[in-house]
């Protein structure tokens, strides 16, 4: 097993803090806005892999055939959600993915890396009046890192499906307890990495571990009618 030399490291650190340095994305106002946010497993590029995307197609399929799209959105980006062009969308090797994952699961808890997030967060927040995001290992963490500083007048509805979460439970169950984010979770039986004493609705997956969760058909259906539930009229 190769492990990343200190330069590596400080240039990982340094390309997860330096993608925060581009302009935020400027969105349309919408109803509702659904994301996905994970961690960077390319630290330089905001694109979605490519199981995300396919899940992201069925995603609008589903929507178009059950209510109309003009007062809503789904973002093909992941946080911070820009496209800059520059780098080729080939998806890292396991190792390398994880690293970068990891090296931002601990560098969105330093106050640099919340002071850079910050502009990013608010105008998602500020597009729309619902905002449902659906996250993935890390992608909670950064998620809750966002709204720690923030009140609840400064931030719309916000519903939380947490794919095998790793994150603080401390701070995502006081979000939950102040009503920032209304959270499910969807844990695989066998993904050891997920944190377990985060308090929610919990739906689990037999055999899954921490991979594959967005490949896996399950969960698949469990997101599309997790969305479809919050978004369409009552």
């Amino acid at each position: 097993m190769h492990f990343a030399s200190s330069s590596q490291t400080i240039l990982a650190v340094s390309s997860q803090v330096k993608i925060l340095s581009h302009r935020p994305v400027e969105f349309e106002f919408m109803v509702w806005r659904a994301a996905i946010v994970t961690g960077l497993s390319n630290p330089t590029c905001c694109d979605l892999s490519i199981s995300q995307l396919s899940l992201l197609a069925d995603l609008n399929k589903a929507c178009h055939r059950n209510l109309p799209m003009n007062n809503g959105n789904i973002v093909d980006r992941n946080f911070p959600f820009f496209a800059n062009g520059l780098q080729p969308a080939n998806e890292p090797n396991i190792l390398s993915a994880s690293l970068a994952n990891l090296y931002q699961y601990l560098i969105c808890r330093g106050a640099q890396y919340r002071t850079l997030a910050k502009p990013h967060w608010e105008g998602l927040f500020r597009s729309t009046t619902q905002l449902n995001v659906m996250t993935g290992s890390c992608g909670l963490e950064l998620l809750a890192r966002g709204l720690q500083d923030l009140s609840n007048s400064q931030i719309p509805k916000i519903n939380v499906l947490a794919c095998g979460p790793v994150a603080s439970n401390r701070l995502v169950n006081s979000l939950v307890s102040q009503k920032k984010i209304q959270l499910v979770i969807i844990r695989g039986t066998r993904d050891w990495l997920a944190n377990r004493k985060i308090r929610s609705k919990t739906l689990l997956v037999s055999g899954l571990g921490h991979l594959g969760y967005w490949d896996h058909p399950d969960v698949r259906s469990m997101v599309c009618k997790w969305l479809l539930d919050r978004i369409s009229p009552s």
